[in-house]
């Protein structure tokens, strides 16, 4: 979301209307590899995106006690909502309504630039079926629509974020609205139309943001926004992992480094200079609870979580005598093993060795 639109970008609306280069123009191509670069979606979307509701007039609620009350934190959501379709409507956007996939799950509303017609009927689509398994992995009942944000290109989308030109984000999600870039801004042009067979579709279904960021409106909702940073982000890879397979997984990332504390996660995690390794570590600790208490533990925590337990409470009362082994580094140890078991059996067989999915 911008402030005052065309004061600070001119070209602004232009790219929603022409993507800058004549009506139809092709989206241009965002200078990174397409695997990893929403990874670092958090570090400053979240307070951006708070600071411009604040500052372009969404209505805010206020925090109470601790957090946010679940109620105060549900009218916030939809005055986030209402505000973002507000804009939309102003920009000129076309909005796209994809029906529930089945009963009780969400309908989805895309909004999105007319001449995306295509990207917005396969992200639209693709929430739309995503959203019950999501829902449903994290103990939440869903809201009766998902808004989704179809962002024509980069530039647009850190713009509309508040974020600085170097940003990657692929999406972002914040108080009830999802924000995703475009297949075409970072995939390129897909010659079978963006149809839900096509090769280029197949890879965003897999690698985009959608599946993570419907995790990051599911725990919003289960915890009524007091999950912190990491855990967020921990949740919202564990179900993406879950349902598309993907993993986040570069050298920078390996475990076999020095490593950030539970302390430094649960305290900086926003700030740490390594994000690819923050938030492998991030994800490897949620897996670990959700392992516990024979494959329940994960919504254990989330449901203690709902009932206004912190994260540490809900994990110490889950993980029992196990909790500080876990918080100490346990989980990372045994991953960092796995990986190395699976190093040694690809240099074995000549294969290659293939990185161990955050296990």
């Amino acid at each position: 979301m911008k402030i005052a639109r065309a004061a600070v970008q001119p070209t602004f609306d232009e790219a929603w209307t022409t993507g800058g280069g004549g009506a139809g123009a092709p989206v241009p191509r965002a200078p990174q590899a397409p695997a990893a670069p929403r990874r670092a979606r958090r570090a400053g979307a979240a307070l951006a995106l708070a600071l411009a509701l604040a500052l372009a007039g969404a209505p805010q609620a206020a925090p109470a006690g601790a957090g946010l009350a679940a109620a105060a934190h549900a009218a916030e959501r939809a005055a986030a909502a209402g505000w973002t379709t507000a804009q939309m409507a102003a920009r000129g956007a076309a909005a796209l309504d994809v029906p529930p996939a089945a009963a009780g799950a969400p309908s989805v509303r895309v909004w999105y630039s007319p001449r995306m017609s295509a990207e917005a009927r396969l992200v639209g689509n693709l929430a739309a079926r995503s959203a019950p398994a999501v829902f449903h992995d994290l103990g939440v009942r869903p809201p009766a629509r998902v808004t989704v944000v179809l962002e024509p290109d980069q530039a647009t989308m850190n713009a509309d974020l508040h974020l600085g030109s170097s940003a990657s984000p692929m999406g972002a999600y914040w108080r009830g609205v999802v924000w995703v870039l475009a297949p075409s801004a970072w995939l390129g042009p897909d010659p079978e139309g963006w149809s839900a067979f096509s090769a280029q579709a197949r890879t965003f279904a897999h690698d985009g943001p959608v599946v993570h960021e419907l995790a990051h409106m599911a725990l919003d909702l289960k915890v009524a926004g007091r999950a912190p940073a990491w855990f967020d982000e921990g949740v919202a890879q564990w179900e993406e992992a879950r349902r598309t397979g993907f993993v986040w997984r570069e050298p920078a990332n390996d475990l076999d480094q020095p490593l950030y504390s539970y302390e430094e996660l649960s305290r900086s995690f926003d700030r740490l200079s390594n994000v690819a390794l923050a938030y492998r570590e991030a994800y490897v600790l949620v897996d670990a609870l959700s392992r516990a208490q024979g494959g329940h533990g994960l919504q254990a925590v989330l449901d203690r979580m709902a009932a206004g337990a912190t994260v540490d409470e809900a994990a110490h009362e889950v993980l029992g005598a196990g909790y500080a082994d876990w918080r100490g580094g346990a989980p990372w140890r045994a991953a960092a093993a796995a990986d190395a078991a699976v190093a040694r059996a690809g240099a074995g067989s000549g294969a290659g060795a293939q990185p161990a999915a955050g296990r």
